[in-house]
């Protein structure tokens, strides 16, 4: 059976270990397992701090919007949004794209994606239009979540890219419906994640394109 060379190198990566995942003696069989573990030990605990900048909510001042998140409020969030990737047809190996800074919503499409074996394709917004289409079509992504500065330009760039079913809004609620905002169809989902089949710990995670 003939393979694509990005498959043979996955394929490759993952003899590297010599033996299989299951006989490794992982602590954690996914990031699933992982998540669910620090939740039940630390739940109320502070997980996660962050001070919005320029990008976010204006420059950053002690005045400045902090959020915090508890090991248990980004489960839930996490939870969420896993939902709602499962609502919009992406399943175990499916490939969506962030195209994004450092954020929160960030982090939790990560966790998200990886909690059902989805692949991540981080899109760095500094790439030029041919470059950002080349990706987004080399990687076969389904959906991609899109911060709202960069949101016309990348249906710009996607009108003669195919694949991409769904591009979700990330920003703040003004100015869209719930049609395309990633807060608002998340807010709909529940938290309880139930998947016909688990993520392996060898699965493929993330694909990242460079110029190496």
């Amino acid at each position: 059976m003939a393979v694509s060379r990005s498959e043979a190198l996955l394929l490759k990566a993952r003899s590297i270990g010599g033996l299989p995942h299951a006989r490794r003696g992982a602590a954690y069989g996914n990031v699933g397992e992982l998540l669910r573990s620090q939740v039940e030990r630390y739940g109320d605990k502070l997980w996660l701090i962050f001070y919005p900048d320029q990008k976010d909510s204006g420059p950053r001042s002690p005045s400045a919007a902090r959020r915090t998140y508890t090991y248990n409020e980004f489960s839930e969030l996490v939870g969420r949004t896993a939902n709602y990737l499962l609502s919009a047809g992406i399943r175990r190996g499916d490939r969506i794209a962030t195209v994004s800074f450092n954020h929160p919503d960030t982090v939790i499409q990560y966790f998200s994606a990886f909690l059902i074996g989805a692949v991540v394709v981080p899109v760095n917004t500094g790439e030029d239009d041919r470059r950002i289409g080349y990706i987004l079509e080399n990687s076969r992504a389904k959906l991609a979540f899109v911060r709202e500065e960069y949101l016309e330009r990348l249906k710009r760039i996607l009108a003669g890219t195919p694949g991409i079913r769904t591009i979700v809004r990330v920003g703040s609620d003004s100015g869209a419906g719930p049609e395309d905002n990633f807060h608002a169809q998340v807010a709909s989902q529940p938290a309880a994640v139930r998947l016909d089949h688990q993520p392996e710990g060898d699965d493929e995670a993330l694909l990242i394109y460079t110029s190496g």
